[in-house]
């Protein structure tokens, strides 16, 4: 880890996004993600089973942008359905002015339903983007900040990302053990863009660091985007290649559409 960390603080800067599985968008865009999970076999989930994030980025000037998500999950099961408001996240997002180093720093508040009826769908958020684990915990807050950079190889549009992802999850209410628990997630991803189409695909992870005897989860996937007028439709597939979510869950398929506004 601490060689990874050391490698993203070398490369060049570039917009970075919350999401390990969002290609880089520059300007002020708005987008709305739709992600499928598939479930191992003797899972309930069925039909309209799904994951949705609303986000947003904004630039407030040459080198500094305000981001934005809000998820929302649907566990649909033979006989229920239910939906459950996932943990609004707001960030800042920096590109140094002196160092090669892009910085993101980011806040989820508390704003998950916490209804017995919405369980199954929290679960359904959770097991889809689990990399953001905070997304739809209940009652707590997560800090969690960014950095990113990206190696030109040298072919036109060709690059490597690299990024570390710090998160530390505080409970704000006594039922969750008023404990705080601290996790790390990374990514390194091969990239092509060249401006009408965009692929990239890699390795992801996260590791808690400080829950003993829980496992590091790995993911393999590609994602990918072409302009199509004034937006950006893409296409997302990734799955756990190790961890004990393999466990519960095959792969993740989702659709996402950009809008650019500059």
């Amino acid at each position: 880890m601490r060689s990874l960390l050391l490698a993203v603080l070398l490369v060049s800067a570039v917009s970075a996004q919350p999401s390990n599985w969002e290609l880089p968008t520059d300007g002020t865009t708005v987008s709305i993600e739709a992600d499928r999970p598939f479930f191992t076999e003797g899972n309930p989930y069925e039909g309209l089973t799904s994951a949705w994030t609303l986000s947003t980025t904004q630039p407030v000037g040459p080198l500094l942008r305000i981001v934005g998500d809000l998820p929302i999950a649907v566990g649909a099961t033979s006989g229920e359905t239910s939906v459950a408001l996932g943990n609004l996240q707001v960030g800042v997002e920096a590109d140094l002015p002196t160092s090669p180093v892009t910085l993101g720093g980011y806040l989820r508040v508390p704003t998950s339903t916490e209804s017995g009826d919405c369980t199954r769908a929290q679960l359904v958020g959770v097991f889809t983007d689990y990399e953001q684990i905070g997304a739809y915990v209940s009652d707590f807050v997560t800090l969690s900040g960014l950095a990113e950079g990206r190696v030109d190889l040298g072919a036109p549009g060709l690059s490597v990302r690299l990024r570390a992802i710090p998160q530390l999850l505080v409970a704000t209410d006594d039922t969750a053990g008023d404990q705080t628990e601290a996790f790390i997630g990374y990514a390194a991803q091969l990239l092509f863009d060249n401006g009408a189409a965009r692929l990239g695909g890699g390795l992801t992870g996260l590791t808690p660091l400080t829950e003993e005897g829980d496992e590091t989860q790995l993911f393999v996937g590609v994602m990918a985007d072409v302009a199509a007028g004034p937006v950006r439709p893409g296409l997302v597939v990734r799955a756990p290649i190790s961890g004990d979510l393999v466990e519960f869950l095959d792969t993740v398929v989702g659709v996402r559409v950009t809008v650019p506004f500059d």
